[in-house]
C-alpha cells in the first residue's frame, strides 16, 4: 500500500492485491469512475502486471472521503500454484529494495490530456460513437477501460446515469478485454469494471454485463484472415444497430487492434466512413504520417472529430504479451460465475482434474456436426493429432447463411437473429401443439435448420483412423463459417479422443444453458481449431501443482521440527514415519507429472539458455521500426 498527497492537497491511495471497496462518505475516483456513497461494494483486482489503480478523493467533508477496504477471497491468487506467471503479482513479502523504491518520486502515469479527453467524450452521452485506435503498446486498452468506467459511473442514488448501458465492440483478438484470445465480440456493459482482462475473461452470469455476440477469428492477429475479420465486424455492427432498437440511448466504444498499417488501416478507415461515428481517438502524437493522413481524411469526409493523444507505454514490463494471453486463457478455463453471486470464483485445481464433458461425434444423434481446422488444408489422417490436446471454439451454426458458398437467397430470410436482448427467444417446436398448423416463419426456420444439417453431413469427411467428422471448404486454405449465420459460444480444451466409443472428452467453462439453448433452437455445433497459442499452461499445471505441494510440505515439516527443537521437544517416530511417507507420495506425484505428454522438464535452465544464445548468434534477423520515430521494433 502507498499513500501520497499531491501538490493540490489531494490524497491518493494505491494498493496491490484484491479487495472490496465501500464508499461511506465523499466521492472518490477509481480507474475513471467516480464512486458516490452507497451500500454497494466494488471488487478491485490490482496485480503488479498492470498499472495500479489509484484511489483519489474528489470531494467530501473538509476535503476528505471515507472508504472501507475489505479483504475478500476469489481464489484468483491460487492460480500461482498452477503457473509461475501468477507468482509474485499480488502482495508479497518485503524486500531490501522496497524502501529505496518507495522513496523515489514517481512521474504521473495518467496523462492530463487523457483525462480531459475522457471528460469531453463523456459529455456526448448517448450520442457517443467512438473508435479507439493506434499502434501497439500505446495504451488503447487502458484508455478504453477508463472511458468505459467513466461512462458507467453510478449516480449518487446508486443507479447508473446511462440506464441503457454501454455497447463495447472489441475488435482486438490478440488482447480482448472480456473474452479469451482469438475472439472479437459485442458486449453490453452495465457496471464499471476494476481489473485487468484476466480478472474478467468472460461475462457469463456477470454483474458487469453480457456478450451480445462473439466470433472466433482463430488467431491473435486479424492479418491471418482479413476477409473473415471484416465480415465478422460487419455482423457485429449489425448487431449493435439491432441493440439500439431496444436501447436507443446506448453509446458505442470500439477498441481497434494495433494492426494499423496496410489492410488494417483500410479496415479502420472503412469503419470511420460507414459507422456514423462521433469521434476517433488515435493513441499516438508521433504519427506516422502514412497512418494519420488517411485517418484524418476519412474522419473529415465523414464529419468525425479526430483526437490524437500521447501514447503511454509501460516503463517496466513484468509479463510479455504472450504470457498475458496465457494468463487470461488460463483464468478463463478456471473461472466460475454462479448465478446469484456478484463476483467470480476461480478453481485452483489443475485443469486435467476438472470434470469433463463426453461428446459423441458419430451415430444417429452426434453432439457435434463437424470439426474445422483454420488455415491450411490437412489430411484427414492427421486430424486426430491436430485437435488432441488443443483449444477449440464451440461454434453454433444458426442457418444456411453460415455455409461457405451457399447462396444467400436460399438462406433463412430473417437470418440474423441472435441476441436475447435484441429479439425474443426462438419458440420451441413443441410449443406449437396448440396450433393446428405452424405459420410460415416457423416452417421456414425448421426447414433451414434441417438444411444446415444436410449440408454439413454432405460436406464432412470421415477420418479413416478415428472416424472424426472433418469439415473443409475452400481451395488450398480453409474458408471459415460465415459470421452472419454462426456465432462462438466459447472455448473448449480437447482432453482426449476415445475412438472406440467415438467420443470427445472436452473441458469447457461454457455454461450448460448456452449449449442447451443452441440445441433447443435446432442449431448445429461445430468445433473450430484455430491458430492461437498452444495451451502449454494446461500441460504444465499438474507439474507445478505437484512441485509446489511438495515444497510447501517440506517447508511445513521443517518449521515444525525447528519449533520442537526450540521447545526442547522430541518428535515421536510414528509422526516422522507419517511425514516421510507423505513426502514420498508427493515426490512420486512430481515424478509422474513430469512425464505427462507434451511436457519436458528442464533441470538446468542455464545450460538451455546458453544453447539458445549459441543458436541465436548464428541466426540473421531483420528488424524494422514500428513507425518512424518509434523506439519499438518488430521482427
Amino acid at each position: 500500500m502507498c499513500a501520497a498527497k499531491g501538490k493540490d492537497g489531494t490524497t491518493t491511495l494505491v494498493l496491490v492485491g484484491i479487495y472490496d471497496i465501500w464508499v461511506k462518505r465523499g466521492v472518490i475516483s477509481l480507474m475513471g469512475a467516480k464512486l458516490h456513497p452507497s451500500t454497494k461494494t466494488y471488487r478491485v483486482y490490482a496485480p503488479s502486471t498492470h498499472s495500479l489503480p489509484v484511489i483519489k478523493c474528489v470531494s467530501g467533508v473538509e476535503g476528505f472521503a471515507e472508504i472501507e477496504l475489505q479483504s475478500c477471497s476469489s481464489n484468483l491468487q491460487g492460480l500461482k500454484e498452477l503457473s509461475p506467471h501468477y507468482s509474485r503479482i499480488w502482495n508479497s513479502s518485503k524486500t531490501v529494495g522496497d524502501s529505496a523504491t518507495l522513496n523515489k518520486s514517481f512521474k504521473r502515469s495518467f496523462s492530463i490530456k487523457w483525462s480531459t479527453t475522457i471528460k469531453s467524450l463523456s459529455c456526448r452521452a448517448h450520442s457517443l460513437r467512438t473508435l479507439i485506435c493506434g499502434p501497439k503498446g500505446a495504451g488503447k486498452s487502458t484508455f478504453g477501460r477508463y472511458l468505459l468506467n467513466h461512462l458507467l459511473t453510478p449516480a449518487p442514488d446508486g443507479t447508473s446515469d446511462n440506464l441503457d448501458g454501454i455497447a463495447f465492440l472489441d475488435l482486438d483478438p490478440g488482447q480482448p478485454e472480456f473474452a479469451p484470445m482469438g475472439n472479437i465480440y459485442l458486449a453490453h456493459l452495465r457496471e464499471p469494471c476494476f481489473g485487468p482482462p484476466f480478472s474478467h475473461p468472460n461475462l457469463d452470469n456477470s454483474r458487469y454485463g453480457k456478450i451480445i455476440r462473439c466470433h472466433h477469428i482463430g488467431a491473435t492477429s486479424p492479418k491471418e484472415d482479413p476477409d473473415n475479420y471484416a465480415l465478422a465486424i460487419m455482423n457485429l455492427l449489425d448487431q449493435y444497430r439491432m441493440l439500439t432498437a431496444t436501447y436507443p440511448r446506448c453509446p458505442l466504444i470500439i477498441n481497434f487492434p494495433g494492426w494499423i498499417f496496410g489492410l488494417g488501416l483500410e479496415v479502420a478507415t472503412w469503419i470511420i466512413r460507414s459507422t456514423g461515428l462521433s469521434d476517433v481517438v488515435y493513441m499516438s502524437e508521433k504519427g506516422p504520417t502514412e497512418v494519420i493522413e488517411p485517418l484524418g481524411q476519412a474522419a473529415s469526409e465523414a464529419g468525425v472529430a479526430l483526437t490524437t493523444l500521447p501514447s503511454q507505454p509501460v516503463d517496466t514490463v513484468t509479463r510479455s504479451s504472450a504470457q498475458l494471453r496465457s494468463m487470461q486463457i488460463q483464468s478463463y478455463f478456471h473461472m466460475t460465475q454462479s448465478e446469484g453471486l456478484l463476483d467470480a470464483f476461480w478453481n485452483e485445481s489443475p485443469l486435467i482434474r476438472n470434470k469433463s464433458i463426453h461428446v459423441s461425434y458419430s451415430g444417429p444423434q452426434p453432439g457435434i456436426s463437424g470439426i474445422m481446422v483454420l488455415g491450411n488444408h490437412y489430411s484427414p489422417q492427421v486430424l486426430r493429432d491436430i485437435i488432441d490436446g488443443s483449444i477449440v471454439a464451440v461454434v453454433a451454426v444458426e442457418n444456411t447463411g453460415a455455409i461457405p458458398g451457399y447462396s444467400e437467397a436460399e438462406a433463412k430470410p430473417d437470418g440474423d437473429s441472435h441476441t436475447d436482448e435484441v429479439q425474443p427467444d426462438a419458440m420451441n417446436e413443441d410449443e406449437s401443439e396448440d396450433h393446428e398448423t405452424p405459420n410460415a416463419g416457423q416452417l421456414s426456420a425448421s426447414q433451414s435448420r434441417q438444411r444446415v444439417k444436410d449440408l454439413l453431413n454432405d460436406t464432412i469427411t470421415r477420418c479413416p483412423n478415428s472416424g472424426l467428422p472433418y469439415l473443409f471448404w475452400g481451395a488450398g486454405s480453409s474458408t471459415p463459417l460465415d459470421p452472419k449465420g454462426s456465432r462462438s459460444l466459447g472455448l473448449a480444451f480437447v482432453r482426449s479422443i476415445d475412438v472406440s466409443s467415438q467420443r470427445l472428452e472436452l473441458i469447457s467453462p461454457i455454461p450448460s444453458s448456452s449449449i442447451r439453448d443452441a440445441i433447443n433452437q435446432g442449431q448445429s455445433l461445430v468445433l473450430v481449431r484455430g491458430m492461437v497459442d498452444s495451451p502449454d499452461w494446461a500441460f504444465s499445471e499438474e507439474y507445478y501443482a505437484a512441485r509446489n505441494a511438495e515444497q510447501d510440505f517440506t517447508t511445513q515439516i521443517s518449521q515444525l521440527r525447528r519449533n520442537k527443537a526450540e521447545a526442547h521437544g522430541k518428535e515421536d517416530d510414528e509422526t516422522r514415519r507419517e511425514q516421510t511417507e507423505q513426502l514420498r507420495r508427493l515426490q512420486e506425484r512430481v515424478r509422474a507429472a513430469s512425464k505427462l505428454p507434451y511436457l519436458k522438464v528442464i533441470d538446468d535452465a542455464s545450460a538451455l539458455h546458453q544453447n539458445e544464445r549459441r543458436q541465436e548468434n548464428g541466426t540473421w534477423r531483420l528488424r524494422k521500426k514500428v513507425y518512424i520515430g518509434s523506439d519499438s521494433e518488430l521482427d
